[in-house]
């Protein structure tokens, strides 16, 4: 095989491993990226149902002062 034969083929290797490479990162990426929106928008939810929960501790810790006073 002649030197410009070898440099080509290894050439279109590197740039296939290149290409592959980019996909990879890509799908990464973008996978990433989904994981973190769910992954905030399930704190979000925790945060409003930790708010909810103690709101109505509060409204029941009402109710059960107000029935002991009667």
């Amino acid at each position: 095989m002649s030197a410009v034969s070898k440099l080509k083929k290894s050439r279109a290797a590197w740039k296939e491993k290149a290409v592959e490479r980019n996909n990879e990162l890509k799908y990464h990426r973008a996978e990433v990226k989904r994981l973190k929106a769910d992954r905030n928008k399930y704190k979000v939810e925790l945060q409003d149902m930790k708010r909810q929960l103690a709101e109505e501790q509060k409204k029941t810790a009402c109710r059960l002062l107000k029935i002991k006073k009667s």
